[in-house]
């Protein structure tokens, strides 16, 4: 397919056991205030219970929304739905993929990304908290459930607040010795971390990510408050060298940023980081106000210090 604006399209997989939550974290992505037009590919409309305001129209395979986004139907070929989705005008910022209960999320990732206008944003694993223990130790689904585990850049454990804080340690336990180094999120009270999964690392970071640093647990006391953000917008420009030492600082408890920022000389900037690596690039963006968007574990992210940090790097244009 010939490139065109908008491409590669950051393409996110879902994944997770039959009952676990995927819906719950599909329906989250959908409705949020994220400001995306998102795709979502899913095997059966009947699972994605959307509230009837959101809802535009139906028209055969697809459901779109007011807000831009829209469901489609993966029907029996996914890259036929996949080429759908790449031949829309104008094409979506972003397109999430729920794969079945029981599919290996690793091959569905490997289908996907075998076109080259597909760009990886990682794979989502959602594991129930309350099943998990039982599920593993089942010779039918366990290799199934810890493959899933093991496939996911980022799991988001559900129903935490259905167990106790005992279960829920073995639980994350299991979870870090089936995929050390993962990221970690809990989901609770039927609330699902859209935001975070829209931010999740690629999964071919799963690869090279160092076992002997741990996970990267988000452990918030009361299950609810998994992450924090900072965010900042207006007309100042920014001192790029400040800016570059700025993001290569990793004692605030920033996990991804990314924003549109003015140099300067009026010139536009992309700044994207995840993890470790930082990318600065040139952006025809210029619609202004500059803006900037950080986000990370609750436990360690200062956003007052952030905040502070933030006000040295910022110059009249």
């Amino acid at each position: 397919m010939t490139m065109e604006a908008g491409l590669p399209l950051p393409t996110t997989i879902v994944a997770g056991y039959l009952g676990a939550g995927k819906t719950t974290l599909v329906n989250a992505i959908l409705a949020g205030d994220h400001g995306l037009r998102i795709a979502v590919l899913v095997n059966d409309f009947g699972e994605i219970a959307l509230d009837d305001s959101l809802i535009a129209n139906r028209q055969g395979e697809t459901i779109a929304l007011a807000n831009g986004c829209m469901c489609c139907s993966i029907g029996g070929d996914l890259w036929d739905a996949i080429n759908r989705v790449l031949a829309m005008k104008p094409l979506p910022d972003r397109l999430v993929i729920e794969t079945s209960g029981v599919a290996d999320p690793e091959k569905i990732h490997r289908i996907a990304l075998a076109d080259p206008d597909l760009a990886d944003a990682g794979i989502v694993s959602v594991a129930d908290a309350v099943n998990l223990e039982s599920l593993l130790s089942d010779p039918l689904h366990g290799a199934t459930v810890a493959q899933q585990l093991r496939s996911a850049s980022l799991v988001v454990v559900t129903k935490t607040d259905l167990i106790g804080d005992g279960a829920l340690t073995h639980a994350l336990d299991r979870i870090a010795a089936i995929a050390p180094g993962r990221t970690i999120a809990l989901s609770g009270s039927g609330k699902a971390p859209a935001e975070l999964a829209l931010e999740a690392p690629p999964a071919a970071d799963i690869a090279s990510t160092s076992v002997k640093a741990g996970p990267m647990r988000i452990l918030p006391g009361d299950h609810r408050a998994a992450y924090a953000t900072w965010a900042w917008s207006g007309e100042e420009a920014v001192d790029v060298g400040r800016l570059k030492a700025f993001l290569a600082t990793d004692d605030c408890g920033i996990w991804r940023i990314k924003g549109t920022l003015r140099e300067r000389d009026g010139k536009w900037l992309t700044v994207h980081r995840a993890g470790t690596q930082i990318v600065i690039s040139g952006s025809g963006d210029d619609a202004g106000p500059a803006r900037i968007v950080a986000i990370g574990a609750a436990e360690r992210f200062c956003g007052e210090e952030i905040e502070r940090r933030w006000q040295g790097i910022l110059v009249q244009p």
